[in-house]
């Protein structure tokens, strides 16, 4: 059997590759360490069941994590030390946010 075989088409192929991505860059952020975590100190896990865990040897934390996929093409993922609970993540245009920046400078600055 071909290794071939065993890898997902390219399409899903890229696309598991920006979820790691995405989780692992997360869970690097919410150590506070960020690029200074190396890459191989951790290993992000997707289970059978979508639940997302990380195995690692920093700290005694518990992490959890959500994704956000609101944008063909792009992929996001937040992950705190504990729990999320039953936190939403909202998505906003950024041109939404300056439009209420401009109309509140506007009303402060006129």
């Amino acid at each position: 059997m071909k290794i071939s075989r065993l890898l997902p088409a390219s399409e899903e192929r890229n696309e598991l590759f920006f979820r790691y991505w995405t989780l692992k860059e997360s869970f690097m952020k919410a150590t506070g360490l960020g690029m200074k975590l190396p890459l191989d100190s951790f290993s992000i896990i997707i289970g059978k069941n979508g639940g997302i865990s990380v195995r690692q040897n920093l700290d005694s934390n518990n992490y959890d994590f959500v994704e956000n996929g609101a944008f063909h093409g792009y992929k996001c993922a937040l992950c705190v030390a504990g729990k999320l609970g039953e936190m939403q993540v909202e998505t906003v245009d950024f041109r939404e946010i300056l439009n209420r920046q401009t109309e509140y400078d506007s009303k402060i600055y006129a």
